[in-house]
Parts: structure tokens; C-alpha cells; sequence
């Protein structure tokens, strides 16, 4: 899995050649989409509940073109043949593959699935910081590699160098594609606890709303500051103007339920994470795969580690090694 998503990278590249691409015509970009939710597509069938999973799949879609711009609110993309760009909501993306990625990106991209996180946070911020501005990439190219360094930096136990990239990135909106990479603590172990606590307390009276819900995670898994944490969740999923750290917000109050309650709640949860965007599903799901094997239930956490496995809805660091993308 480390090594995934460089290697997904160079197949597209090479299918492409494949393909009969000339070297004078510029290769596209790929760019996957989630089903659209619409007001027919939500309709469950008779005697379907809702809130329970379709009896059939809907199709994720790839789109080939010419990408212009990815913002919070949708995705711009010059599809061939076409001279107006045709846009898609931004929630829908689960994943952009370049049609070009510039060696020093590749390198630091690569550094990190191997784990080698400090080397990573050094390639990915000199890649996005380029002293020829005509060298940097573009805006949401520059928030995904800066998520990414915030992640490296977490998981080399930088905790403070991550939440100040978040800072800088949380002062403009964020596509979900870039909020999926947030440095949230899903698996209740990533790093240890007592080295980015520091930290954590610092964030936690950031003015930024992406700060304080990463800080809160990690938190979590403090005895002394478990209740703060908990407490600013609790105010972060019931705030009304940031939808999406508020809906992280509350998947990540399922980590303060006791075993008995997961016991009893689990289809509820699973029917939250099933409302949310799917580019924002994977951290909550390898919560949900944690919290019901240590709650007992083995059947349902089971079920839940092969979609990760097999069916992710996207990549995410935290995924499990033996992950299969899907192309």
C-alpha cells in the first residue's frame, strides 16, 4: 500500500503511451468522482431503509481532461474536444492523478509512503514553496502536498510544524479531497501521546476551526485533557459554519463511547459515516473498524476491514498495508 500511489501514478502515465498518445499532444489528467446524490438517487427501494446500503453499487466515474481549477465548491475540468470547461462538485472528488508530476513531488510523495516522513516534510514544502512562481503548482495542487507535509510532520512527531501548516491552509476554503488528508488521529495509536500533547494544547485555542478539530483528536487519548477534548468536539459538530469539520467532528466523538455502547449504537454510526461525502469516509471508517473489534463485534469489524482492504472510498494514509485501489 506505501507504495500505491506512486506506482498508480506511473501506470496512468504508461497506459497512456499505451493508448496511442503522440508526444505533441499533452496527456490529461484523471480525475475520480464519487456517484451524484440527487433527490431520485437518494430514494431507497420498497422496504429499503434509507439509512441502509443500496442493493446495488453506483458506479465511480473517471473523467480524462485538462484540469482548471479545484476550489471547495466544485471542480473545473476542460474535458477533449470541448472549449467550456464542465464542473462537478468538489465533494464528489476522490482523487486527481496528474498527467505529469514533476520529479521533486514524486521524490517527497514517494519518501512518504515509504515512511520516511522527515525527509518527506522537507521535499513536500521545498516542492510547493518554489522560488520561480511559474515552477509552483497550482492552488489545489499546493493545499494537497501541504496536507500531506502536515501529516509527514505529525508522524515524525512534529506535532507543532503540522498544525502550523494547517493554520496557513485553513485561511481559505479546502476542497474535501484536501480535508480527507487532515492529520486526524482515527487509529488511536498513530504517534505517540505524549510527544505532540505540547502541541496539541497549543492548538487547542487556535482561531481555526481545522486546527482545533485535529488537536482535539489527539487529545483524545489524553487522560488529563480527554474531557476538554471531548467538550470541543461536542462544539465543533454542532457549529453551522464549517459542515465538513463539523461532520469529522462528530465521527471522532465515536472514539468516547464505551464498548456496551458501540455494542448497541454501531448501526447508528454506520449510518452517519454513510451520509457523509464519500471523499471524506475513510478516516471515519478505520474508526469504525477499530472501535467495533475492541467493542467485540468481529463479524461487523470483519465486514468493515474489507472495505478498506478492497473498497476504500479514498486513499488515506492510514489505510491497511495489503489495500487494493481501485483504478
Amino acid at each position: 500500500m506505501k507504495r500505491s500511489l506512486g506506482v498508480a501514478l506511473i501506470i496512468v502515465w504508461s497506459l497512456g503511451i499505451l493508448n496511442g498518445q503522440s508526444r505533441a499532444q499533452a496527456p490529461l489528467d484523471q480525475i475520480r468522482l464519487a456517484p451524484r446524490v440527487d433527490a431520485a438517487d437518494s430514494e431507497a427501494p420498497a422496504g429499503q431503509n434509507s439509512d441502509e446500503p443500496r442493493w446495488y453499487p453506483r458506479p465511480i466515474v473517471t473523467v480524462s481532461g485538462r484540469l482548471q481549477t479545484l476550489d471547495d465548491r466544485q471542480v473545473s475540468v476542460l474535458l477533449p474536444d470541448q472549449t467550456v470547461p464542465t464542473r462537478y462538485a468538489s465533494e464528489r472528488v476522490l482523487e486527481v492523478i496528474p498527467a505529469e508530476v514533476p520529479d521533486d513531488q514524486q521524490t517527497a510523495i514517494e519518501q512518504f509512503l515509504d515512511g520516511n516522513h522527515t525527509a518527506a516534510l522537507t521535499g513536500l514544502i521545498r516542492a510547493v514553496n518554489q522560488e520561480d512562481p511559474s515552477k509552483r503548482p497550482p492552488v489545489w495542487r499546493q493545499q494537497w502536498l501541504s496536507m500531506m507535509a502536515a501529516q509527514s510532520a505529525w508522524r515524525s512527531g512534529r506535532g507543532e510544524i503540522a498544525l502550523e501548516i494547517i493554520q496557513q491552509l485553513d485561511r481559505r476554503p479546502l476542497p474535501p479531497l484536501v480535508l480527507n488528508l487532515l492529520p486526524i488521529e482515527w487509529t488511536g495509536g498513530t504517534v505517540d501521546a505524549d510527544v505532540i500533547t505540547v502541541a496539541a494544547v497549543q492548538g487547542a485555542s487556535s482561531d481555526s476551526p481545522a486546527v482545533r478539530l485535529v488537536a482535539a483528536s489527539w487529545l483524545l487519548r489524553s487522560a488529563q485533557y480527554r474531557t476538554a477534548a471531548t467538550a470541543e468536539l461536542k462544539r465543533l459538530a454542532a457549529q453551522t459554519e464549517r459542515e465538513e469539520i463539523a461532520r469529522l467532528a462528530a465521527c471522532l466523538l465515536w472514539q468516547t463511547l464505551t464498548p456496551t455502547e458501540v455494542q448497541s449504537d454501531w448501526k447508528r454510526l454506520e449510518a452517519e459515516w454513510r451520509r457523509l461525502p464519500m471523499s471524506l469516509r475513510a478516516g471515519p471508517l478505520i474508526a469504525l473498524e477499530r472501535l467495533t473489534r475492541s467493542a467485540g463485534l468481529a463479524d461487523v469489524a470483519k465486514r468493515y476491514q474489507m472495505m478498506l482492504q478492497l473498497a476504500a472510498p479514498t486513499w488515506h494514509p492510514d489505510l491497511p498495508e495489503e489495500s487494493v485501489r481501485t483504478p
